[in-house]
Order: C-alpha cells, then structure tokens, then sequence
C-alpha cells in the first residue's frame, strides 16, 4: 500500500502546484506589470522635481551660517520682503521653492522658514524688483 500513497500524494502535490500555479500567475503578472509603471513614474516626478527647482538665486549662503541664523523673518517682515520684491504670495513662493500656503502660513505667524528655505530668503532679501521678475520668468517652462 506504500506505493499507492506515495503515488496519490505526489498526484495531488502536483494538482496542488498546479491550481496555486494558475492562481498565482496572473497576479504575479500584475504586479510586474505595477512595478514597470511605479519606474516610469518615478521618473515622470524625478523630471517634475528637476522642472520645479528653485531658481539659482546670487549667492545663496549656507544655511548654517550665522548671517542666517541671526535673521529674523517676521510675519511683518515676510510681508515686506514680499512686497518689496512686487511679487504676490505664490509667485515668493516658486522663488523661495515652496507652497503658497506656506508663505501664507509664514505671514500669519503659524510657521517660520527654516533651513535652506531660511537662507534662500536671505539672499532674496539682496535682489530687487527687476531681478525679481527675471527669475520668475526664467522659471517659466
């Protein structure tokens, strides 16, 4: 009787692989097919992300520089900047390379720029009206 279990064993461990088999594959064909799309994707917004860098501002300093550290950003003061520059929330906002909301955020005094950001409005500080505009329109696509 041994060799008529062995025997029915390895006939259903075959008809076992046989139908998991046929479950699998067309959900393992999916996910291949999810993952070549999830490449392309990435690099869709690794092109975007290099498309909505912001622009290279004069003499950016280094954000652990004491000249940035030692400045204030206000709400008033962001306010001012903005402002003197003649340019509206969202336009300081694809200058400094964030959110018009976060602008808006920094002039209600709910946050406060930090890090890079913090020193790319330093050096925004040193710009004028005319270069203002020149970068805006350079960051154009």
């Amino acid at each position: 009787m041994g060799k008529l279990e062995s025997a029915m064993r390895e006939e259903f461990l075959k008809l076992a692989r046989r139908e998991v088999r046929a479950a699998v594959d067309p959900v393992m064909r999916q996910v291949r097919e999810q993952r070549r799309e999830l490449v392309a994707l990435r690099r869709i917004v690794g092109i975007q992300a290099k498309a909505l860098k912001p622009p290279d501002l004069p003499d950016v300093p280094d954000p652990a520089d004491e000249s940035v550290e030692q400045s204030r950003f206000s709400p008033w003061l962001i306010e001012r900047l903005r402002k003197k520059l003649g340019v509206n929330q969202a336009q300081l906002a694809r200058l400094v390379g964030v959110s018009p909301h976060t602008v808006s955020k920094w002039e209600g005094g709910k946050s406060r720029p930090r890090g890079k950001i913090r020193a790319t409005l330093v050096a925004l500080r040193k710009l004028g009206k005319r270069q203002a505009r020149k970068l805006l329109e350079e960051m154009k696509p």
